[in-house]
Protein backbone atom coordinates (compact mmCIF):
# COMPACT_ATOMS: atom_id res chain seq x y z
CA UNK A 1 0.00 0.00 0.00
CA UNK A 2 1.66 3.00 -1.51
CA UNK A 3 0.39 5.63 0.25
CA UNK A 4 -2.35 6.21 2.71
CA UNK A 5 -3.31 9.52 2.98
CA UNK A 6 -3.30 9.96 -0.53
CA UNK A 7 -5.98 7.38 -0.52
CA UNK A 8 -7.84 8.97 1.96
CA UNK A 9 -7.94 12.00 -0.35
CA UNK A 10 -8.70 10.71 -3.80
CA UNK A 11 -11.40 8.22 -2.13
CA UNK A 12 -12.82 11.04 -1.08
CA UNK A 13 -13.30 12.37 -4.42
CA UNK A 14 -14.65 9.64 -5.73
CA UNK A 15 -17.64 9.37 -3.04
CA UNK A 16 -18.45 12.63 -4.28
CA UNK A 17 -18.49 11.70 -7.81
CA UNK A 18 -20.61 8.81 -7.24
CA UNK A 19 -22.84 10.98 -4.83
CA UNK A 20 -23.21 13.49 -7.85
CA UNK A 21 -23.93 10.29 -10.21
CA UNK A 22 -26.66 9.24 -7.57
CA UNK A 23 -28.66 12.60 -7.42
CA UNK A 24 -28.36 12.80 -11.02
CA UNK A 25 -30.15 9.20 -11.70
CA UNK A 26 -32.66 10.01 -8.86
CA UNK A 27 -33.68 13.18 -10.49
CA UNK A 28 -34.38 13.08 -13.65
CA UNK A 29 -37.15 11.69 -16.35
CA UNK A 30 -38.37 8.66 -15.26
CA UNK A 31 -38.87 7.49 -18.88
CA UNK A 32 -34.82 6.72 -18.71
CA UNK A 33 -34.40 2.56 -16.96
CA UNK A 34 -31.22 1.12 -15.92
CA UNK A 35 -30.24 -0.47 -19.04
CA UNK A 36 -30.03 3.17 -20.50
CA UNK A 37 -28.01 4.80 -17.75
CA UNK A 38 -25.72 1.64 -17.97
CA UNK A 39 -25.29 1.80 -22.13
CA UNK A 40 -24.11 5.39 -21.24
CA UNK A 41 -22.12 5.65 -18.70
CA UNK A 42 -19.98 2.19 -20.61
CA UNK A 43 -19.99 4.54 -23.39
CA UNK A 44 -18.48 7.36 -22.26
CA UNK A 45 -15.79 5.35 -20.51
CA UNK A 46 -14.59 3.55 -23.40
CA UNK A 47 -14.81 7.07 -25.22
CA UNK A 48 -12.99 9.02 -22.54
CA UNK A 49 -10.42 6.43 -22.39
CA UNK A 50 -9.53 5.33 -26.20
CA UNK A 51 -7.63 8.48 -26.50
CA UNK A 52 -5.23 7.55 -23.85
CA UNK A 53 -4.59 3.81 -24.73
CA UNK A 54 -5.34 3.46 -28.14
CA UNK A 55 -1.25 2.78 -29.40
CA UNK A 56 -0.86 0.94 -25.95
CA UNK A 57 -3.78 -1.29 -25.20
CA UNK A 58 -3.14 -5.11 -26.01
CA UNK A 59 -6.07 -7.62 -25.26
CA UNK A 60 -3.63 -10.38 -24.45
CA UNK A 61 -2.28 -8.27 -21.63
CA UNK A 62 -4.67 -5.95 -20.28
CA UNK A 63 -7.66 -8.48 -21.02
CA UNK A 64 -6.77 -10.05 -18.01
CA UNK A 65 -9.55 -12.51 -15.48
CA UNK A 66 -9.70 -10.05 -12.83
CA UNK A 67 -10.37 -7.20 -14.68
CA UNK A 68 -13.11 -8.95 -17.01
CA UNK A 69 -14.37 -10.96 -13.93
CA UNK A 70 -14.64 -7.75 -12.00
CA UNK A 71 -16.78 -5.79 -15.36
CA UNK A 72 -19.14 -8.88 -15.67
CA UNK A 73 -19.83 -8.55 -12.13
CA UNK A 74 -20.26 -4.81 -11.71
CA UNK A 75 -22.68 -4.89 -14.94
CA UNK A 76 -25.36 -6.47 -12.91
CA UNK A 77 -24.28 -4.40 -9.94
CA UNK A 78 -25.13 -1.03 -11.54
CA UNK A 79 -27.84 -2.34 -12.85
CA UNK A 80 -29.92 -3.36 -9.69
CA UNK A 81 -28.06 -0.04 -8.30
CA UNK A 82 -29.82 1.93 -10.63
CA UNK A 83 -32.96 0.09 -11.01
CA UNK A 84 -33.44 0.21 -6.84
CA UNK A 85 -32.42 4.28 -7.25
CA UNK A 86 -35.47 4.80 -9.32
CA UNK A 87 -37.94 2.71 -7.71
CA UNK A 88 -36.87 3.83 -3.71
CA UNK A 89 -34.95 7.11 -4.58
CA UNK A 90 -31.20 7.46 -4.12
CA UNK A 91 -30.32 7.98 -0.65
CA UNK A 92 -32.36 4.54 0.42
CA UNK A 93 -31.19 2.70 -2.47
CA UNK A 94 -27.10 4.07 -1.51
CA UNK A 95 -27.96 2.83 1.91
CA UNK A 96 -28.95 -0.56 1.29
CA UNK A 97 -26.20 -0.75 -0.81
CA UNK A 98 -23.62 0.59 1.78
CA UNK A 99 -23.86 -3.44 3.21
CA UNK A 100 -21.04 -4.16 0.57
CA UNK A 101 -18.11 -3.43 3.28
CA UNK A 102 -19.47 -6.48 5.10
CA UNK A 103 -18.89 -8.31 2.16
CA UNK A 104 -15.25 -6.94 0.94
CA UNK A 105 -14.32 -7.59 4.92
CA UNK A 106 -15.05 -11.14 4.42
CA UNK A 107 -13.42 -11.36 1.12
CA UNK A 108 -10.57 -9.38 2.42
CA UNK A 109 -9.37 -11.87 4.69
CA UNK A 110 -9.35 -14.78 2.15
CA UNK A 111 -7.78 -12.78 -0.42
CA UNK A 112 -5.28 -10.50 0.89
CA UNK A 113 -5.05 -11.70 4.12
CA UNK A 114 -6.18 -8.75 5.85
CA UNK A 115 -6.04 -9.24 9.64
CA UNK A 116 -9.12 -9.83 11.94
CA UNK A 117 -8.63 -6.99 13.96
CA UNK A 118 -11.02 -6.29 16.95
CA UNK A 119 -10.36 -2.35 15.70
CA UNK A 120 -12.15 -3.79 12.09
CA UNK A 121 -14.57 -5.71 13.40
CA UNK A 122 -16.25 -3.00 15.75
CA UNK A 123 -15.67 -0.48 12.73
CA UNK A 124 -18.03 -2.99 10.14
CA UNK A 125 -20.07 -4.05 13.18
CA UNK A 126 -20.79 -0.10 14.20
CA UNK A 127 -21.79 0.88 10.63
CA UNK A 128 -23.92 -1.76 9.86
CA UNK A 129 -25.86 -1.27 13.08
CA UNK A 130 -25.83 2.73 12.08
CA UNK A 131 -27.75 1.32 8.62
CA UNK A 132 -30.17 -0.26 10.42
CA UNK A 133 -31.99 3.21 11.65
CA UNK A 134 -32.61 4.33 7.90
CA UNK A 135 -33.26 1.04 5.95
CA UNK A 136 -35.40 -0.19 8.87
CA UNK A 137 -36.91 3.10 10.84
CA UNK A 138 -38.33 5.23 7.42
CA UNK A 139 -42.04 6.39 7.56
CA UNK A 140 -42.64 4.00 3.96
CA UNK A 141 -40.60 1.05 4.91
CA UNK A 142 -38.95 -0.74 1.88
CA UNK A 143 -40.55 -3.90 0.33
CA UNK A 144 -39.29 -6.86 1.66
CA UNK A 145 -38.23 -8.37 -1.45
CA UNK A 146 -36.78 -4.82 -2.72
CA UNK A 147 -34.87 -5.22 0.31
CA UNK A 148 -33.27 -8.87 -0.59
CA UNK A 149 -32.34 -7.49 -4.18
CA UNK A 150 -30.63 -4.49 -2.85
CA UNK A 151 -28.70 -7.26 -0.52
CA UNK A 152 -27.90 -8.83 -3.81
CA UNK A 153 -26.82 -6.07 -5.01
CA UNK A 154 -24.37 -4.94 -2.22
CA UNK A 155 -23.11 -8.71 -2.34
CA UNK A 156 -21.82 -8.37 -5.48
CA UNK A 157 -20.80 -4.52 -5.04
CA UNK A 158 -18.04 -6.38 -2.60
CA UNK A 159 -17.11 -9.45 -4.99
CA UNK A 160 -16.91 -6.15 -7.25
CA UNK A 161 -14.76 -4.31 -5.24
CA UNK A 162 -12.53 -7.15 -4.08
CA UNK A 163 -11.89 -8.16 -7.77
CA UNK A 164 -11.16 -4.10 -8.35
CA UNK A 165 -8.48 -4.60 -5.75
CA UNK A 166 -7.10 -7.36 -7.55
CA UNK A 167 -7.30 -5.65 -11.01
CA UNK A 168 -5.22 -2.42 -9.79
CA UNK A 169 -1.95 -4.81 -8.97
CA UNK A 170 -1.70 -6.00 -12.23
CA UNK A 171 -3.12 -3.12 -14.28
CA UNK A 172 -3.33 0.68 -14.26
CA UNK A 173 -6.65 2.44 -13.63
CA UNK A 174 -7.06 3.57 -17.74
CA UNK A 175 -6.95 0.44 -18.76
CA UNK A 176 -9.27 -1.08 -15.99
CA UNK A 177 -11.96 1.70 -16.72
CA UNK A 178 -11.49 0.97 -20.88
CA UNK A 179 -11.83 -2.71 -20.41
CA UNK A 180 -14.52 -2.41 -17.72
CA UNK A 181 -16.85 -0.25 -20.41
CA UNK A 182 -16.23 -3.17 -23.03
CA UNK A 183 -17.05 -5.43 -21.18
CA UNK A 184 -20.72 -4.00 -19.78
CA UNK A 185 -21.19 -3.01 -23.47
CA UNK A 186 -20.78 -6.45 -24.77
CA UNK A 187 -23.07 -7.85 -21.85
CA UNK A 188 -25.71 -5.53 -22.50
CA UNK A 189 -25.78 -6.14 -26.35
CA UNK A 190 -25.44 -10.21 -25.77
CA UNK A 191 -27.44 -10.96 -22.69
CA UNK A 192 -29.95 -7.93 -22.78
CA UNK A 193 -31.99 -9.64 -25.73
CA UNK A 194 -32.25 -12.86 -23.71
CA UNK A 195 -33.50 -11.66 -20.49
CA UNK A 196 -37.05 -10.36 -21.76
CA UNK A 197 -38.78 -7.46 -20.42
CA UNK A 198 -35.92 -6.59 -17.76
CA UNK A 199 -34.34 -3.27 -18.17
CA UNK A 200 -30.94 -4.50 -19.56
CA UNK A 201 -31.03 -3.80 -23.25
CA UNK A 202 -30.32 -0.02 -24.05
CA UNK A 203 -32.88 1.65 -25.83
CA UNK A 204 -31.19 3.90 -28.32
CA UNK A 205 -33.43 6.47 -29.10
CA UNK A 206 -33.77 7.21 -25.13
CA UNK A 207 -29.89 7.21 -24.87
CA UNK A 208 -29.09 9.65 -27.73
CA UNK A 209 -32.95 11.57 -27.09
CA UNK A 210 -34.70 12.25 -23.93
CA UNK A 211 -31.82 10.51 -22.07
CA UNK A 212 -28.45 11.86 -23.59
CA UNK A 213 -27.30 14.60 -20.96
CA UNK A 214 -28.62 12.32 -17.81
CA UNK A 215 -26.44 9.90 -19.45
CA UNK A 216 -23.38 11.89 -19.99
CA UNK A 217 -23.10 13.62 -16.62
CA UNK A 218 -23.64 9.80 -14.97
CA UNK A 219 -21.05 9.09 -17.34
CA UNK A 220 -18.46 11.65 -16.51
CA UNK A 221 -19.32 11.25 -12.97
CA UNK A 222 -19.01 7.72 -12.94
CA UNK A 223 -15.53 7.50 -15.21
CA UNK A 224 -13.82 9.94 -12.64
CA UNK A 225 -15.39 8.44 -9.69
CA UNK A 226 -14.29 4.80 -10.78
CA UNK A 227 -11.00 6.13 -12.08
CA UNK A 228 -10.51 7.51 -8.42
CA UNK A 229 -11.91 4.73 -6.25
CA UNK A 230 -9.05 2.24 -8.12
CA UNK A 231 -6.43 4.49 -7.34
CA UNK A 232 -7.86 4.16 -3.37
CA UNK A 233 -8.25 0.75 -3.66
CA UNK A 234 -4.42 1.07 -4.81
CA UNK A 235 -3.29 2.77 -1.59
CA UNK A 236 -5.09 1.44 0.98
CA UNK A 237 -6.83 -2.02 2.58
CA UNK A 238 -10.46 -3.12 0.57
CA UNK A 239 -12.27 -2.35 3.75
CA UNK A 240 -10.96 1.08 4.82
CA UNK A 241 -10.97 1.87 0.99
CA UNK A 242 -14.97 0.61 0.42
CA UNK A 243 -15.92 2.28 3.94
CA UNK A 244 -14.42 5.75 2.49
CA UNK A 245 -16.29 5.28 -0.83
CA UNK A 246 -19.81 5.10 1.50
CA UNK A 247 -19.17 8.42 2.12
CA UNK A 248 -21.18 9.28 -0.97
CA UNK A 249 -24.14 8.79 1.45
CA UNK A 250 -23.99 11.84 3.42
CA UNK A 251 -22.87 13.76 0.36
CA UNK A 252 -26.14 12.55 -1.43
CA UNK A 253 -28.07 13.76 1.40
CA UNK A 254 -26.02 17.16 1.29
CA UNK A 255 -26.24 18.07 -2.13
CA UNK A 256 -30.06 16.85 -2.41
CA UNK A 257 -30.88 19.34 0.24
CA UNK A 258 -28.31 22.23 -1.53
CA UNK A 259 -29.92 21.14 -5.02
CA UNK A 260 -33.32 20.44 -4.35
CA UNK A 261 -33.95 21.35 -0.53
CA UNK A 262 -34.75 17.91 0.21
CA UNK A 263 -34.22 17.30 3.95
CA UNK A 264 -33.63 13.92 5.98
CA UNK A 265 -34.35 13.63 9.63
CA UNK A 266 -32.40 12.10 12.37
CA UNK A 267 -32.80 8.63 11.46
CA UNK A 268 -30.43 9.38 8.05
CA UNK A 269 -28.11 11.44 10.82
CA UNK A 270 -27.26 8.68 13.00
CA UNK A 271 -26.19 6.53 9.86
CA UNK A 272 -23.79 9.14 8.94
CA UNK A 273 -22.38 9.50 12.53
CA UNK A 274 -21.81 5.92 12.33
CA UNK A 275 -19.93 5.98 9.38
CA UNK A 276 -17.96 8.55 10.08
CA UNK A 277 -17.11 6.77 13.67
CA UNK A 278 -16.59 4.08 11.49
CA UNK A 279 -13.71 5.38 9.59
CA UNK A 280 -12.16 6.79 12.33
CA UNK A 281 -11.55 3.71 13.68
CA UNK A 282 -9.83 2.86 10.11
CA UNK A 283 -7.92 5.72 10.34
CA UNK A 284 -6.35 5.35 14.11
Amino acid sequence: MSNPKHGWVVGLLAALCFAGMSVVVGHSDSTIHSGDYLFGRALFAVIAMLPFLYKHYRFDRDFNFFVVARGMVSTFVFLISFWLIQEIGSAPARTISATNPFFVFILGIFLFDEKLTKKKVLSITLFLVGLLFPIFGRDDPIEPWMLCVGLLGAALSGLSLSLLKLATQKSPERVILFTFGLIQLLVQLLAGPLLGNLPVQPRYEIVFGVGLWPCVAVGAFACAGQLLMSKSFRSMSSTAASLLNLTSIPLTYLIEYLVYGKTYGGIELLMSVALLLSLILQKV
